[in-house]
């Protein structure tokens, strides 16, 4: 055993308490898309045998996220995004430039996906409970792929009583610090079901089910032009948040979760409210 292992957290020990806060196997061979351990070894004997002593948590892989974690001296970082987003064919310069620092710094990076979505106390379960709901359904949907199957279970919250959108608008607005929250539908209407998606909604799939489970709006991170028009169509109402305060407030819940699994390791949150954040007035 290498020296001072024993007073700290394996990159191993870390990996599974991955995988039991969200209940997903990312070592499964049959997932052909790139989360969980996408820079350091998957062998477990080899996991073993590294000692982490910082983790740092972050939204996305990008240069600055890794600039702060390197500043921090972290040994891993877990990203919700993927450093990339398919198959790599060509290498370009900005990834390179990722890959190096990482390499040279000796950071390993652990990324958690849509499990991380899907997963109870996860994102959207997260977002629900801002709003302090208690009566709740959850929609799991049967596929034959494991990793499509647990990123298809939906929480949706009934109300006690009918509200007004807008007043919904408002309320999670400030829960997630948001001052620009956008309605798609009318914000005077009176609903009671809602569902919670963090990040984007843009399957028309997902509205055809949110709406046979009587949901009468959704709240999102955001939302494409198609899926508007759809919305529309449909008649649910969806209230946009942004992709970042959709993720955020399950980013933290994961990051204390993860500190109580392995209380020898620093767990620090790399995302910075105020990064690249700013408004001006034009008219």
């Amino acid at each position: 055993m290498l020296y001072g292992v024993a007073k700290m957290h394996t990159l191993y020990e870390i990996t599974k308490a991955i995988t039991e806060i969200l209940q997903f196997n990312y070592n499964d061979e049959t997932i052909n898309i790139p989360i969980g351990m996408v820079i350091g070894p998957t062998d477990k004997t080899m996991q073993s045998q590294i000692p982490i002593k910082k983790v740092g948590i972050s939204l996305n892989l990008s240069a600055y996220s890794i600039a702060r974690a390197v500043n921090k001296k972290n040994d891993l970082i877990i990203s919700y995004e993927p450093l990339f987003y398919s198959c790599i064919k060509k290498i370009d310069y900005i990834l390179l430039r990722k890959i190096r620092l990482l390499a040279q710094e000796r950071v390993y990076v652990f990324v958690l996906g849509d499990p991380l979505l899907y997963a109870e106390n996860g994102i959207n379960d997260t977002l629900l409970g801002l709003l302090e709901i208690k009566d709740t359904k959850v929609i799991e949907l049967k596929t034959n792929s494991s990793y499509t199957e647990i990123a298809k279970r939906f929480k949706i919250g009934y109300l006690p009583r009918e509200i007004m959108v807008r007043e919904i608008a408002r309320h999670i607005g400030k829960k997630v610090g948001s001052h620009h929250v956008k309605i798609f539908g009318s914000p005077t209407d009176f609903v009671r079901g809602i569902a919670f998606i963090g990040g984007a909604l843009s399957d028309k799939n997902i509205v055809d089910i949110l709406k046979s489970f009587k949901v009468d709006a959704v709240i999102t991170g955001e939302v494409n032009y198609k899926i508007q028009t759809y919305l529309q169509d449909t008649q649910l109402n969806a209230i946009v948040i942004g992709y970042t305060n959709s993720i955020k407030p399950g980013l933290k819940v994961f990051k204390s979760l993860l500190q109580l699994k392995i209380p020898k390791v620093e767990v620090n949150l790399l995302d910075t409210d105020d990064f690249l954040v700013s408004e001006i007035n034009i008219t």
